[in-house]
């Protein structure tokens, strides 16, 4: 749990080192996609995230995209969920955190098996 925290931490930090009212929504998305999205990759590939700390990132990522913080309860142009779809069917193309967490979770297990000879599969395999 202490290295979710961590990567909130990180999130935090780097959300309240911008001043989000001064950046254009462009600009906005551009970090969501480039750093608010990428920050947290390395836990998401290889843990299982808590819906707690999806909750938190997604919490993280609301802030930095209408530009506000939790307090304020503001009309938003969109929806959360079609914030996630792409850019040609109207999103604008973010990375849901709970399906990119499944998809690299489920990497690994497709490498387990198709990678036999890899030396880290090797040891895994020695381990069970």
């Amino acid at each position: 749990m202490r290295m979710w925290q961590s990567a909130i931490r990180k999130l935090e930090t780097k959300l309240a080192s911008w001043k989000i009212t001064t950046l254009f929504m462009g600009a906005r998305v551009t970090r969501l996609r480039s750093i608010m999205c990428s920050l947290p990759i390395f836990y998401v590939s290889l843990f299982n995230m808590p819906a707690k700390m999806q909750h938190s990132i997604e919490n993280i990522q609301r802030q930095l995209l209408w530009g506000g913080s939790n307090l304020t309860r503001r009309i938003h142009n969109v929806r959360w969920e079609d914030v996630f779809k792409s850019r040609k069917m109207g999103g604008l193309g973010l990375v849901d955190m709970e399906l990119k967490n499944k998809a690299l979770l489920k990497k690994w297990v497709w490498q387990y098996g198709n990678e036999l000879e890899e030396f880290w599969r090797r040891i895994i395999v020695k381990k069970a």
